[in-house]
């Protein structure tokens, strides 16, 4: 679910709700750089299950680190609500200090093995907490993981209803 790479004339007020993304490389990704960004702004995640992805969570402004240009990516006003992932990497990596990213995590859940890749954010956490926590941002007691996307994985078809064939090999005379 990407906004971006074309992000120069800005884009704004995005609702994503009641996604399942599995085995993607990128879940959640907002991407852009100097050659082509722009402020990106009221975007809002709700709902969404993430499971197998490299990168459940990718929001990058040096989405091409050789671009040349002065249209610096801006990404402000984002917001996580009751996203679950399992593993992988979580990006959130804004141009520099002066434009930094804003993003608030409010009841995301992520298991304990993700990899935390931040540079350049304002991170907030909301009433529903973020477990683990991002980086520089201290826990509270009582933060634990729940995963209500259990339901929302469909099982792949593997019951004797489904036949398999089996290739057999066969001796052929010379």
């Amino acid at each position: 679910m990407t906004i971006g790479s074309e992000t120069v004339a800005g884009v704004s007020d995005i609702l994503v709700r009641d996604v399942t993304l599995d085995g993607t490389t990128s879940g959640l990704r907002i991407k852009s750089d100097i050659s082509r960004g722009g402020t990106v702004s009221n975007v809002r995640y709700e709902n969404v299950c993430l499971r197998g992805n490299r990168k459940p969570i990718d929001f990058d402004t040096h989405y091409d680190d050789k671009a040349q240009g002065r249209s610096i990516p801006i990404y402000r006003d984002i917001v996580l609500h009751d996203v679950v992932g399992e593993s992988g990497t979580l990006v959130i990596r804004g141009q520099d200090q002066a434009h930094a990213l804003g993003v608030k995590f409010d009841g995301v859940r992520f298991g304990t093995d993700v990899t935390w890749q931040v540079e350049y954010a304002n991170l907030a956490i909301g009433p529903g907490g973020a477990v683990p926590r991002p980086p520089g941002l201290a826990a509270p007691a009582g933060d634990s993981v729940v995963s209500p996307c259990d339901r929302r994985w469909a099982p792949f078809p593997d019951s004797p209803a489904v036949k398999r064939k089996t290739l057999q090999h066969t001796e052929v005379p010379s």
